[in-house]
């Protein structure tokens, strides 16, 4: 039941009970942002040396097939992955136990792979591009299964295994890609390693901090035990009620991210693989200040579902500062890229690189509002305001759609990112028109 424009609401579980919201020990947001995001700030920095060892060992044609592989693994596994880990994280009335929520996941991250294993066969790729496919593919689906664990150390207020772990995944995957790519050149290998490294983390390193956790509060009672409660959680009547309650949300995140790439396959088709090399480095230029502001709301959400249902004006408080620092930091990435993008594109990459320098600073242009429009997703996700975020999806894909095709054919790489400004654009202004109603509610309710 999705909350209408007051703070105060009671919710029932599926047993039909009002339970008490969950009001564990937690820790201090400020804290908790920074263990997770010194963690996610690491990934970030890794993920984005990938794209500069790529550039620098092989092609743009190469950067080209990656990127492509991403684009087209990306909204797939997305909707698969229905942002359960948010969900999780943020469902202050303990609705579902971890192992339904863990047993949906990975059901629907296989489903997610067959899928784009039988769409990369039917789209009728070259043997080099469709492995690298399946291989990020594969790779996503591990880190999807990896996600939900992230959820429930963090719902268990374990900020520092969350932030842990993506180091050391950053870290490894970048060792794992750098060492294939050196010693074959192969992008197939650098893609089998990344699927490797992200696999041998979460077996070795993510279900030892889940299963330390649950030693703790008595609740390990063996492999065995655990495997009997996951597929005792993955009942259809269970699955099916997580499933409807998070498709808002697969679809949310499958959209957005379909939005992002739809500019990708317009400069595949009416461009070239070179070009969506370039185009690719260009656009890693908005990760940082998003991966900024992923593990910022992250870090936040838990507290945010917590305060939504506890204390309305705290809830307020949180989302109007937060807001303005995710603001903040997009003028700051704008100014940069302005004053400084092309001697960091030409040093960083190559010189061939830096003729793009203006399409940069429109990057950034679109990493700011895609940052604000991503942060406020983690503030209507806490009021439960899910079936209107996959409506503003939608509208901003459609409108993605209509727009790339004749932007790309007529001004090539700028027309893709200016795609994106129009697409996030839209996603900013609706996100904050749903979420206004809600922040004065609370408010009123905090002046009464």
């Amino acid at each position: 039941m999705l909350p209408k424009t007051s703070c105060n609401h009671t919710q029932h579980d599926r047993r039909g009970r009002a339970p008490e919201p969950t009001t564990p020990r937690m820790t201090s947001l400020r804290r908790s942002f920074i263990l997770i995001f010194s963690g996610g700030a690491t990934y970030a920095v890794c993920q984005w040396l990938l794209v500069v060892i790529i550039a620098k060992l092989g092609t743009p044609e190469m950067l080209g097939t990656f990127a492509l592989g991403l684009a087209i693994a990306a909204p797939v596994m997305l909707f698969c992955d229905m942002r359960l880990r948010v969900i999780h994280a943020s469902d202050a009335l303990d609705r579902y136990d971890f192992t339904e929520y863990l047993a949906v996941r990975i059901g629907t991250s296989l489903v997610g792979f067959a899928f784009i294993t039988m769409l990369a066969l039917a789209l009728g790729y070259r043997r080099e591009v469709l492995v690298v496919i399946v291989l990020i593919a594969a790779a996503k689906a591990v880190e999807s299964i990896s996600g939900i664990l992230y959820g429930f150390l963090q719902k268990s207020d374990r900020p520092s295994a969350v932030g842990s772990s993506s180091s050391v995944k950053g870290l490894l995957s970048l060792l794992f890609v750098a060492s294939a790519l050196h010693f074959t050149g192969s992008l197939i290998c650098a893609a089998a390693a990344l699927f490797s490294a992200w696999l041998l983390i979460l077996l070795t390193y993510d279900l030892a901090n889940v299963v330390h956790v649950l030693r703790r509060a008595q609740r390990w009672n063996g492999y065995r035990h655990f495997i009997l409660s996951v597929r005792k959680g993955a009942s259809f009547h269970v699955a099916r009620t997580i499933v409807m309650t998070a498709l808002p949300m697969g679809l949310v995140a499958s959209l957005s991210s379909l939005t992002v790439n739809i500019p990708r396959y317009a400069i595949e088709a009416y461009r070239d693989t070179t070009a969506l090399g370039f185009f690719a480095a260009l656009a890693y230029g908005a990760i940082i200040p998003g991966r900024i502001v992923f593990t910022l709301g992250e870090a936040s959400i838990a507290r945010l579902g917590i305060t939504w249902v506890t204390s309305p004006p705290t809830f307020r408080s949180l989302v109007l500062k937060l807001s303005s620092l995710v603001g903040v930091l997009g003028i700051l990435g704008i100014a940069g890229s302005a004053l400084f993008g092309k001697p960091i594109l030409s040093h960083v990459y190559r010189p061939e690189y830096a003729q793009h320098s203006s399409v940069l600073v429109l990057i950034m242009i679109y990493g700011a509002f895609s940052s604000m429009s991503s942060w406020l997703s983690y503030a209507l996700t806490a009021t439960r305001h899910l079936k209107s975020q996959a409506l503003l999806a939608a509208t901003a894909a459609i409108i993605a759609l209509a727009i790339s095709g004749p932007l790309v054919r007529a001004s090539g790489l700028s027309g893709a990112a200016w795609t994106l400004i129009i697409s996030s654009a839209i996603q900013a202004v609706g996100a904050t028109a749903l979420l206004l109603p809600q922040i004065l509610s609370c408010e009123r309710e905090s002046q009464a």
